[in-house]
């Protein structure tokens, strides 16, 4: 069942479907506030010509796409579907808190450092004559919808020589001795922002960047949903004190993640400007009084906007 089966009234539906659109278009321009951001990082990254802009650009691209999905979702008040994609741009967020924080240029290499590790990785187990390689196909094997699969035969080895031909750069080499250093000591590869004694974790991240709601009461639930842990809270009671099943695209929660994905954007766009223009930061202070403040307001502070038959 769908939650427009639940709705028995042709014009609560419309009302409904109209305050949804209002939601959505409202994520959507907060995207675009935070594009905007994106442009001026770009723009500052393009004037030395260093390596490390890289980072600070692509994840905030990251953040605005995942967030404009979640501005897809809501229009059609699909408010679980939202949590995965928040999660992720959540840790886009984090990551590049913790880079604008300080030591930007080693902490943003950093990233690519352990991202080039990543792609070797995946490369070694592509190769045929690989000992990884080996053992993934022997598992693949084993997988009785899949085992007749094959890896496609290509020069799998260019790609790793081409990581370790920019490993080899003299402005990645110390970020490389490094994470080489944390592997041998932690007997694991580090996550990037381990690096130099950075926080271990997501959790350690979150809390040093004071994100701790955020994390705790945020983060670990969308964990559960992207992991299908939280399956048995979808059974709820209907206004008569019936046990049911929620309804697909039932929009408990959604005001909320709106709220959120709003905060990340505006956040993150105010920290970014204040950092490579902050000349421009009044102009951008503007732009969000006059076309996003009452609307962030209204979103975060008026409570039951959407009125469900049920939760």
């Amino acid at each position: 069942m769908y939650f427009r089966d639940t709705i028995t009234s042709n014009s609560d539906w419309t009302q409904y479907e109209a305050l949804l659109r209002n939601l959505s278009e409202f994520v959507q321009d907060c995207v675009s506030h935070a594009l905007k951001a994106y442009r001026v990082v770009e723009q500052a990254g393009a004037g030395d010509g260093k390596y490390y802009h890289a980072t600070a650009i692509l994840l905030v691209r990251h953040l605005c796409e995942f967030i404009d999905g979640v501005s897809v979702l809501v229009a059609r008040g699909c408010s679980e579907p939202c949590k995965p994609l928040l999660r992720s741009a959540f840790e886009a967020q984090i990551g590049l808190l913790y880079i604008l924080e300080g030591d930007t240029e080693r902490r943003a290499l950093a990233y690519q450092v352990a991202h080039a590790h990543y792609r070797m990785k995946l490369f070694r187990k592509m190769k045929e004559d690989d000992q990884a390689g080996k053992e993934l196909r022997k598992l693949i094997e084993s997988d009785p919808v899949h085992g007749q699969v094959r890896i496609p035969k290509e020069d799998w080895q260019s790609g790793i020589d081409n990581m370790e031909r920019l490993l080899a750069r003299p402005e990645y080499e110390p970020i490389e001795q490094e994470w080489r250093r944390a592997k041998k000591a932690k007997g694991r590869e580090p996550p990037w922002f381990e690096l130099f004694g950075g926080p271990s974790s997501v959790r350690d991240l979150a809390h040093h960047l004071k994100k701790v709601f955020s994390y705790e009461f945020l983060y670990r639930q969308w964990s559960t949903a992207v992991h299908a842990g939280g399956c048995l809270e979808n059974i709820a009671a209907d206004n008569d004190g019936n046990t049911v099943v929620r309804p697909i695209r039932h929009p408990d929660g959604l005001q909320a993640l709106v709220s959120f994905a709003a905060s990340m954007c505006l956040e993150l766009s105010r920290r970014l400007v204040a950092i490579y223009a902050p000349e421009q930061s009044e102009a951008f202070a503007a732009d969000y009084v006059a076309n996003l403040r009452q609307r962030h307001l209204e979103v975060s502070d008026r409570h039951g906007l959407i009125r469900a038959p049920w939760k």
